[in-house]
């Protein structure tokens, strides 16, 4: 511009008016042309996006209720299929047990308000006995012909006398139809369905079965069963002579279609907005899930948001306009002014001839960035600078030709040294009479670029590392692991061992026990055996003697009755029995009484004395035992053995005195 260009032209091409006409009117259209455009196919693509969400939303929340009605329906009819195999049901023995079988059922599952029975005759069997004849109904009829299960039209229960399904199923025996089995089921049991229905702000939701019949409505409950969609006489007696017949035509494509359909229909509340889901049930029967809502609040957010799309687009170009008005004051400024802004950026700046490609002008940023002299860069062109790559300057240029602006479009620029920079250039191309000229601004962003690679190299070091360490950690907890296992497998087996050991040690603990036992009764019968008989003190002493060191005892004695069992003599005594030796003794009540009598081996915890004669210091043995003497089975004396009370007598005990005894 200074100093290549002829003064006039330059006077020609910035006087004042020129600038701001041009700048006004291009700009203004543009920006027209362009938001209006935006504004046009952000209105097309959010309104079919949302419409699309809204329709996807309905549909989704119908499937999911459509699934739950259905599994509720199935589990019921899967119980009434059991109930037609129970063996009471196939084969009844007669009426009563017919009854009971059908009032069990009918206790076992509360969904149900009627439990019947229907033979091949048409006659009827109830769960509280009554009988009635319903052979002319249509789901007996579809039942007897399809044997499979048939879920009926709306029917006035006389269990509940509410409205009702009539669920039936056939009872087979080897592939022969025999009987009719039918639950009745309130339609109040749907209603907790479609109460839950929950779309938009006052949304609602309701079922309607193939006859166009309102199975449950979530708004109208007393509609349920009494209004027919497809009929104009309802069965409440009424005439649907406002009904959009764009909701007749809605119905009858669900119940053809088997994926959702939705549409729109009037009502006296105004447009209405549903969404019909197929749901099919067993028996070939089919019902419509609706998801409904006033079609004001469904397209509410569309027009929300081309309220605000209209809005920020007004914004856009009032903002545009006073902005270009204050460029266009701005370039209307003296020339020094004009350039004493052009040079102070901070960012390389210039205007380049789009038909010679030579620079016009720089600013001064250009040199401090590029590091070239004001006498090297001004009327040469970027290709004979080396500026940047041929092919990237080509496709900078043509677009500038073409599209007349270029915003934000990363390139690589080298400086006088060859060292690449990249920065963010952004051009608009301008005509000043018959040339094109381009106005750059070239951002640099070299050092932003290297921190941010830097960043990601150190982040991505970072990663790995961390990576790294992970498996480390788990590795080692997979080794901890396996030690724990290893250690808790070895504390079992440990503790096995050791369990078997104690069990092996009490077993021969007992065996040796036993041993002994055997060993000592060894030892007392061969002294017996090898002992003279002639000396009968010195017998009964020694047998006495073997007789309390064998059972541990701490005195004892062995003795006869005489007098027929009147009184008792005591030959042998050791202990505290012995000074008793030789005097007769009184038998009274106790337990020589008992032994002489009973003539059985008695172990006796009382205290009791002979004559008086025992002393206070003699109560303490009050543990003894007494074992009969006999002679062809006639009680003749006893071997008494003492203990302190502490004692336990084992009965190896009793056993070794018993053999003395013999």
């Amino acid at each position: 511009m200074k100093g290549l260009m002829h003064k006039q032209v330059y006077d020609d091409a910035f006087r004042l008016a020129s600038i701001r006409t041009r700048l006004l009117l291009i700009m203004l259209v543009l920006m027209f042309m362009s938001l209006g455009l935006f504004t046009a196919i952000s209105y097309y693509f959010s309104d079919k996006a949302l419409t699309k969400s809204v329709n996807s939303n309905a549909a989704a929340i119908g499937a999911d209720y459509a699934n739950r009605t259905y599994g509720f329906l199935n589990g019921l009819t899967v119980y009434i299929k059991d109930v037609a195999a129970n063996p009471h049901i196939v084969h009844p023995e007669n009426k009563n047990q017919i009854v009971e079988a059908l009032d069990d059922s009918l206790q076992r599952n509360h969904h149900f308000s009627g439990m019947n029975y229907i033979d091949l005759e048409g006659n009827m069997i109830r769960a509280d006995g009554s009988t009635a004849y319903i052979g002319n109904r249509e789901y007996y009829k579809k039942v007897l012909q399809t044997k499979k299960v048939v879920i009926s039209e709306p029917i006035l229960s006389r269990e509940s006398g509410r409205k009702s399904l009539a669920i039936s199923a056939p009872i087979m025996y080897k592939g022969q139809l025999r009987a009719v089995i039918q639950g009745t089921m309130p339609l109040d049991s749907l209603m907790k369905f479609v109460n839950k229905i929950k779309f938009m702000d006052t949304g609602y939701g309701f079922i309607v079965n193939q006859s166009g019949v309102i199975i449950a409505h979530k708004l109208h409950p007393e509609m349920n069963g009494k209004i027919n969609l497809l009929q104009e006489q309802t069965a409440m007696g009424k005439k649907i002579s406002e009904m959009d017949t764009r909701l007749i035509t809605l119905l009858k494509t669900g119940l053809k279609s088997d994926k959702p359909v939705h549409g729109i229909y009037d009502s006296k509340h105004g447009a209405i907005f549903t969404v019909f889901t197929p749901l099919d049930l067993p028996g070939g029967t089919r019902w419509l899930v609706a998801v409904s809502a006033p079609e004001k609040e469904v397209t509410g957010p569309i027009s929300s948001l081309n309220k605000v799309l209209l809005l920020t687009a007004f914004g856009c170009i009032l903002m545009g306009a006073l902005i270009v008005l204050l460029i266009s004051k701005r370039f209307a400024r003296p020339e020094e002014k004009y350039f004493k802004a052009f040079k102070n950026v901070a960012d390389a700046i210039g205007i380049i001839n789009l038909g010679n490609e030579r620079i016009i002008e720089v600013n001064d940023a250009f040199y401090k960035i590029l590091g070239y002299e004001h006498n090297e860069i001004v009327g040469k062109t970027s290709r004979e600078l080396n500026l940047w790559d041929d092919r990237q300057r080509k496709t900078i240029y043509e677009a500038l030709r073409r599209e007349k602006s270029v915003y934000g479009v990363e390139c690589f620029w080298y400086t006088k040294n060859r060292d690449r920079r990249t920065g963010m250039l952004s051009a608009d191309a301008i005509k000043i009479g018959d040339d094109f000229y381009a106005v750059f601004i070239w951002h640099d962003v070299t050092v932003q670029k290297q921190s941010e690679l830097k960043l990601k190299q150190a982040y991505d070091a970072m990663e790995q590392k961390v990576e790294e360490r992970t498996q480390e950690l788990f590795a080692a907890n997979q080794e901890l692991t396996a030690m724990n296992e290893e250690m808790t497998a070895i504390n079992e087996e440990l503790a096995q061992s050791n369990d078997n050991l104690h069990e092996e040690n009490h077993i021969r603990q007992q065996t040796e026990d036993k041993l002994l036992l055997r060993e000592k009764q060894y030892r007392a019968t061969t002294n017996l055996l090898i002992r003279s008989t002639n000396d009968n003190e010195q017998l009964t002493a020694t047998i006495m003697s073997n007789a309390i060191q064998l059972v541990a005892a701490e005195s004892g004695f062995i003795g006869s009755y005489i007098k027929d069992g009147q009184s008792f003599v005591i030959h042998y005594g050791m202990g505290k029995y012995k000074k008793l030796m030789a005097q007769e003794i009184i038998v009274e009540e106790g337990p020589l009484k008992t032994l002489y009598n009973e003539g059985r081996v008695i172990h006796d915890r009382d205290r009791w004395h002979y004559n008086g004669q025992q002393s206070n210091n003699d109560t303490k043995f009050a543990n003894m035992i007494f074992v009969p003497l006999k002679q062809n089975q006639a009680v003749k004396g006893l071997l008494v053995a003492a203990w302190n009370d502490k004692y336990e007598i084992p009965l190896e005990d009793i056993e070794v005195l018993q053999q003395f005894a013999d």
